[in-house]
């Protein structure tokens, strides 16, 4: 039993270091395998048995919050019940899904509970309390990733491999279907949010444009990106401004003095790669790039409001692939400063051009670093790994992580150094206002299709004429594809211009989506 316990808090403890490390793939078979072998003192079986996980299960992504199994419960149960009965990495993947149900069962169970503990690290940053949000930013950490998961694989490891999979069997379906349709349906609360940031009746339309691109032609979010900046410069190009100027040449301007030195960006570097340590279902990573700009915002801004404000800003939805997310942090910080400087960038124009970066530049790094570079590494260790190579977890996490530290390193600076340059011609030139209006309608429309990729509502409602069924949700389809999902986001963004309780709204969309299943709604 105390070997569970070490297996469960250490193997939760490693998997949590992936949210504190940009993504270092920690949760990976390949690494928990090697853990849980040591643990059980059998190493050798546990990197063979975490090299046939990775190969058997190197298809699955985990993306936002959509995944179909979860690796880290089949890392650390699979291969604990494949050690301790001696059968191999053959029950380790057998074990695999149901040991996933069982914990998504539970997790979903107290998902509304770390809902109500993010809302402490989210109203601390509201009220500018800095040193209290990051005490909440670590503490929601260890109590998710750590502690709840330890108490979840300690109990499945102590009951055993064959009462998981029963408890799995006895679950009720409709309540299996009722925690899963009310965490659906939180994620389009995050979006409600960034379309109430993002509105304004010029560019209100694009959010049905870029929902309709992604729902009636299919597009991802790259494709919906470049369309988006296409509708942007045309606004560029055809509204007029008469304060409009051309750029100012380099030449025989004073060159830029750089507020933000090397001693801060490195601060803000080491803490970018805490993105994802307190990610919640809410704001997603939104807490973790607020974290991140800290230092940014003590060194810029003097008064406690206007910390406060920036602090605040931040803290709103946001999403990406933190391998890449320095060079939204780079420019955050280069407008930030223009803004402590010369006010000249507003708070909108900064929300505004990372809801528009994020998208693409998660379209980007999930397809180069999840769908390619992940799997050719994760091969190269497998090979090692399927020989009971040691070195097999070694160099999965190497070879990964060079591109992951240098894009973390490069692309703040570089990113920090050449968003500054450009602010300030775009402030001299008065071309401001106009660059906030491209950025807009970028984000208005990323906003629209990120609606209908990352939410998903769905209803099992069906009714018959005659001797015809008609399900509704082929029939809402029909008319217009995520028809549900489109409503709920635009209803919810109604809620939240008149309630702010968004723990009160997050219990209602959970009792909705339990209520709904057990009465065959969802």
């Amino acid at each position: 039993m105390f070997k569970y316990f070490l297996v469960a808090f250490i193997g939760s403890f490693v998997a949590s270091l992936n949210g504190m490390t940009g993504q270092a793939l920690t949760n990976r078979p390949i690494v928990l395998g090697p853990v849980v072998g040591l643990i059980l003192g059998n190493l050798q079986l546990g990197v063979e048995i975490g090299a046939a996980l990775e190969l058997a299960y190197m298809g699955v992504m985990v993306i936002g919050v959509s995944t179909a199994v979860n690796m880290t419960v089949a890392s650390i149960l699979g291969t604990t019940y494949a050690i301790t009965t001696g059968q191999g990495a053959e029950l380790a993947i057998t074990l695999a899904v149901p040991c996933s149900l069982l914990y998504d069962l539970i997790n979903q169970g107290v998902s509304l509970l770390n809902a109500w503990l993010a809302r402490f690290e989210i109203k601390a940053a509201e009220e500018g309390n800095f040193k209290k949000f990051e005490m909440w930013h670590y503490a929601y950490w260890f109590w998710r990733n750590v502690f709840v998961n330890t108490i979840i694989y300690f109990i499945a490891l102590s009951i055993g491999g064959t009462a998981v999979q029963g408890l799995v069997d006895a679950a009720p379906a409709k309540l299996l279907a009722g925690l899963k349709a009310g965490t659906k349906l939180i994620p389009a609360l995050g979006f409600a949010m960034l379309f109430n940031l993002c509105y304004t009746k010029e560019v209100v339309a694009f959010f049905m444009i870029g929902y309709v691109f992604a729902a009636y032609m299919g597009l991802d979010n790259i494709a919906v990106a470049i369309l988006g900046a296409a509708f942007a410069l045309i606004a560029f190009f055809f509204v007029k401004d008469e304060n409009e100027q051309e750029f100012v040449d380099d030449e025989g301007i004073e060159e830029k003095t750089y507020l933000l030195d090397k001693k801060t960006l490195t601060q803000i570097y080491w803490r970018s790669y805490q993105l994802e340590a307190d990610f919640t279902s809410e704001r997603y990573q939104g807490t973790g790039f607020a974290y991140s700009m800290i230092p940014a915002i003590k060194k810029l801004y003097k008064t406690d409001e206007e910390r406060k404000e920036a602090l605040a800003r931040h803290v709103e939805f946001f999403n990406t692939t933190p391998t890449v997310v320095t060079l939204v942090t780079g420019i955050a910080c280069a407008m930030e400063e223009e803004r402590a400087v010369n006010g000249s960038v507003t708070g909108a124009a900064i929300s505004n051009i990372k809801v528009a970066l994020m998208g693409p530049l998660a379209g980007i790094g999930d397809a180069i670093f999840w769908g390619s570079y992940r799997i050719i590494c994760a091969s190269i260790a497998c090979q090692l790994g399927v020989t009971g190579n040691l070195l097999a977890p070694v160099v999965f996490l190497v070879l990964f992580n060079i591109p992951n530290v240098l894009i973390h390193y490069y692309g703040l600076m570089s990113t920090y150094k050449l968003g500054s340059s450009a602010i300030k011609k775009l402030y001299d030139s008065g071309l401001m206002d106009k660059i906030t209006l491209c950025f807009s309608i970028v984000g208005m429309t990323m906003v629209g299709a990120m609606s209908y990729s990352l939410v998903s509502v769905n209803t099992v409602l069906s009714f018959t004429i005659g001797e015809t069924v008609f399900k509704l949700q082929e029939v809402l389809d029909s008319i217009l594809p995520g028809a549900l999902t489109l409503i709920t986001v635009l209803v919810l963004s109604k809620v939240m211009k008149k309630q702010n309780n968004v723990i009160l709204i997050m219990a209602i969309l959970m009792v909705i989506g339990i209520v709904g299943a057990f009465i065959g709604i969802f």
